[in-house]
């Protein structure tokens, strides 16, 4: 509770120092660089103890522990390297040395890789993809301590800059596929998929760093390298598709999706092929072009088709009926009938409150509604008589 007292206080003290520097524009307009950096350091403030107090409310629970922490951690390193570059600028010596730049590229930096962190570690809260979420995580804080090895120790001096971009931007792209991937509960399909993935992107690092990004000079490292894109990427379309409870499962409509997203795929492949084998002032043909967009849109719309029938499965037997509900008040023992909506017992007055629906079968889902004089599932024989008398 100290924590969250600390954080509110802070924000408030943050938030009158931005007004008080507002002030001094007006009483003080020579000293308007002083001013600015204390608005600056004031909404860094500010926006740091609002992102603390998330990060503490995130610790109270079992769940996001994880996220809380992460959350924590970066929220205070991002702080210090922003209030560190806003006030470093003031002196001269650090700015010889590139203090205040490369605390601004590290706060940078920091923050677009500890959105994919985070995403990571919400993830890691739930069973089914905690594995994934943790390899998605740890992938993005290695990526982060490269780039910011490569801002203090190389400067990013013009000799290593390109190459450990052709290195890292491959593993960055590479990284949700291969999370994605990690979802599959056969070893053999993810040690597949994983194959693919990883062949693919050392191919392409290869290709990048030895033709100085002309990959279309290596004509057979390219091919492989976007059939095993393709294939490991159609993989990871897959996993998501299947990601789902089996009562929500559509066999027909999500092997059409696959499908139709796997020619998306391969045509924007082919493209790429074509636009690496180009020469200069040479244009796409335009009927490819046209192929591409539409295997897109058309992808685009079978997935979420995919999702709204899902959707309208899972929903399709809660339509609300009119009946009433045979019952024994818990407070008199009286006997009642309770009608769906509000009701009461006519002895004690205890209220009551009753939504009913037709509901399918707790097994198979099969539609129960009209059923008569039947204790089971026509389809399945699964009991469906509620044991006692409210439920």
């Amino acid at each position: 509770m100290q924590y969250r007292k600390l954080a509110i206080r802070v924000l408030v003290f943050s938030l009158c120092i931005a007004a008080l520097a507002g002030i001094g524009v007006l009483v003080l307009p020579g000293a308007s660089w002083i001013i600015a950096k204390l608005t600056g350091t004031a909404i860094a403030t500010a926006l740091t103890a609002t992102l603390l107090l998330l990060s503490i409310k995130t610790l109270d629970g079992n769940q996001y522990k994880t996220f809380g922490s992460v959350l924590g951690l970066l929220v205070c390193f991002i702080y210090l390297c922003s209030v560190g570059a806003i006030w470093s600028d003031s002196i001269p010596q650090l700015r010889s040395w590139d203090i205040p730049d490369k605390l601004s590229i590290t706060a940078v930096a920091t923050t677009g890789c500890g959105v994919l962190m985070l995403l990571g570690t919400i993830c890691m809260a739930n069973k089914k993809t905690y594995v994934a979420g943790a390899t998605f995580s740890i992938l993005w804080f290695l990526i982060l301590c490269a780039w910011l090895i490569n801002n203090w120790v190389f400067h990013f001096s013009s000799t290593y800059t390109e190459d450990f971009i052709y290195v890292m931007l491959p593993i960055q792209n590479y990284s949700a596929v291969c999370a994605v991937l990690l979802l599959h509960k056969n070893k053999i399909y993810k040690s597949l998929g994983l194959i693919f993935a990883i062949s693919s992107c050392i191919i392409v690092q290869f290709m990048s760093t030895t033709t100085d990004g002309q990959v279309g000079q290596m004509h057979t490292l390219l091919v492989i390298a976007l059939v095993t894109a393709w294939l490991c990427a159609e993989m990871a379309i897959w996993n998501i598709i299947t990601f789902r409870k089996a009562t929500s499962a559509l066999p027909k409509c999500e092997f059409a999706t696959a499908f139709i997203i796997g020619l998306a795929f391969a045509s924007f492949c082919i493209l790429i092929w074509c636009a690496e084998r180009l020469q200069t002032g040479q244009r796409l043909p335009e009927l490819l072009v046209r192929v591409s967009t539409s295997f897109g849109i058309l992808a685009s719309t079978a997935f979420l088709g995919l999702l709204i029938g899902r959707f309208f499965r899972a929903n399709s037997f809660l339509m609300e009926q009119s009946g009433f509900l045979r019952a024994t008040c818990p407070r008199c023992s009286a006997a009642l009938v309770l009608e769906r909506g509000k009701s009461k017992c006519p002895k004690c007055n205890l209220r009551f409150r009753l939504q009913m629906g037709s509901v399918g079968c707790r097994n198979c889902s099969y539609d129960l509604s009209g059923l008569k004089d039947s204790d089971s599932c026509p389809e399945c024989s699964e009991p469906i008589t509620a044991v006692s008398t409210i439920e």
